[in-house]
């Protein structure tokens, strides 16, 4: 009856139930089994159940996984920073310093050198040799701008840029002033969030 039971229950209740049947099955017969120098019943019964555990196959358990553990490395690590993607100007040619003029009234809505019409409100600038289209930051103490290259100037002697009347202004300017300014490209960077 015990093996009949064994097969339909599940492992984990295989020592119970077979504990249960032989104990049982030993009271059922009587004290007839008990050996002749066992002390009592009790420990017959015991003994009947030890045997009766032994018959059955054994049963397989699985050891518990074990979680794997990080080797430490140190001081806990920090969860990563939310970032965003900017446009920042960035340097991409040497700076160079001099004397600085503005233009406007009287060349506002002509042709420039590169074949569009002068807007003295818009954030451009005159060079001799620089590139069209080449931007530049342009710095005057601590205020800055940044212009796009358009035209061919200036041709007063000693002076290295003629900045839109804008430009000039945002400056802080009339007239000249003495100016740094630096070849820049629009380019994408992470900054923290």
């Amino acid at each position: 009856m015990a093996r009949r039971l064994v097969g339909r229950l599940p492992a984990h209740t295989l020592p119970v139930v077979a504990t249960t049947a032989a104990t049982a099955l030993i009271a059922a017969l009587g004290t007839s089994l008990v050996p002749s120098g066992a002390a009592s019943a009790e420990q017959s019964v015991e003994d009947a159940s030890v045997s009766a555990l032994s018959e059955l196959p054994p049963r397989v358990v699985a050891a518990p996984a074990a979680t794997p553990q990080r080797a430490s490395r140190g001081a806990a690590r920090t969860p990563p920073r939310a970032t965003k993607l900017v446009w920042r100007s960035v340097a991409v040619g040497p700076a160079f310093r001099g004397e600085a003029s503005w233009y406007g009234p009287g060349f506002q809505g002509r042709t420039t050198a590169n074949g569009e019409r002068y807007d003295m409100y818009a954030m451009t600038a005159a060079h001799k040799t620089l590139p069209f289209g080449t931007r530049l930051k342009v710095c005057r103490g601590e205020r800055c701008v940044v212009v796009r290259i358009n035209d061919r100037g200036p041709y007063a002697g000693g002076r290295v840029l003629d900045l839109s009347k804008a430009a000039a202004q945002q400056l802080g300017y009339s007239g000249t002033a003495w100016v740094s300014a630096t070849p820049v490209r629009q380019k994408q960077v992470r900054v923290p969030a």
